[in-house]
């Protein structure tokens, strides 16, 4: 059935001596049967993909990168990315600030999300780092102890003493 479908310039090659004719039908046989990518699918992929609550900014834009090879955007790649990182990060305080940016390049946008990731695990390690000393200050003060230095009642409290 495919070596009907060949065009004369290959059933010339067929009757050539030193053509393998086994190779050859292996090869188109496979080319035929070979999934082909469908752009399509790999836009979905591309446009729905958002980042995920604890994935990193630069795993966030290395996926990106990875599914955009397989979209054929062309001299828009670099756009693409740029707008699905926008509307896809995870952070609304990012998003915010990429937004107030207007039109800016990639790369722009990949710096500015890149430290306001950094800030914002800055603040949220400073807040835990509070919220630890907190709780010692509150252990203290439950023991009786006060932070001043002043322990004057202290001790008649433990000994029943005024």
């Amino acid at each position: 059935m495919i070596f009907r479908t060949l065009p004369q310039a290959t059933i010339q090659k067929l009757q050539d001596e030193e053509f393998d004719v086994f190779k050859d039908a292996l090869l188109r046989l496979e080319n035929r049967l070979k999934p082909r990518a469908s752009i399509a699918l790999n836009r979905f992929k591309f446009y729905t993909r958002t980042q995920q609550l604890e994935e990193t900014f630069d795993e966030f834009l290395t996926a990106l990168c990875g599914i955009s090879m397989h979209c054929n955007f062309g001299a828009i790649t670099d756009k693409m990315i740029r707008d699905q990182i926008i509307a896809r990060v995870n952070s609304r305080r990012i998003q915010e600030q990429l937004w107030m940016m207007g039109d800016p390049k990639l790369q722009d946008v990949i710096n500015t999300a890149k430290a306001l990731e950094q800030s914002e695990k800055l603040i949220k390690s400073a807040q835990e780092s509070d919220k630890t000393k907190n709780a010692e200050f509150d252990v203290v003060g439950a023991m009786g102890g006060n932070v001043s230095g002043n322990n004057s009642g202290t001790k008649s409290a433990m000994f029943g003493e005024k």
